[in-house]
């Protein structure tokens, strides 16, 4: 496997070679999910929010996105967040167990008539 760069973060495995990549696990343990959920994430307003985004198929049941690429998941992010009045991407790569959600975001910004975009407006307002 020289050569080869395995990157794993919780259920998110990145592999930077293209190539076959042979993964061995030598230990198996039990992931703890941590229970310090951002609160700002639970209150009334944004549960109502979350009810919009399980319904539209956006997120699971665990409030974790579905079927949506990373830059969407940004998307809806950054439209809960102006409507929470929540400052920055900390409270969602918490609950989301992802970094740079800043620079998924910016991957957005060069789409032109971005029906997502318009859709959450719609929704989640």
């Amino acid at each position: 496997m020289a050569g080869n760069t395995v990157y794993v973060q919780g259920n998110y495995v990145d592999v930077h070679d293209n190539e076959v990549v042979n993964l061995s696990i030598d230990k198996v343990g039990t992931l703890q999910v941590e229970e310090d959920e951002p609160a700002c994430l639970h209150t009334e307003e944004a549960n109502e929010l979350w009810e919009i985004a399980k319904e539209e198929g956006w997120v699971d049941e665990n409030l974790q996105p579905k079927g949506l690429s990373r830059p969407d998941a940004a998307l809806l992010a950054a439209r809960m967040a102006k409507v929470l009045g929540i400052e920055g991407w900390v409270p969602f790569e918490q609950l989301w167990h992802r970094q740079n959600m800043r620079q998924d975001y910016a991957k957005t910004q060069y789409r032109k008539n971005d029906d997502f975009e318009n859709t959450l407006k719609r929704k989640l307002n």
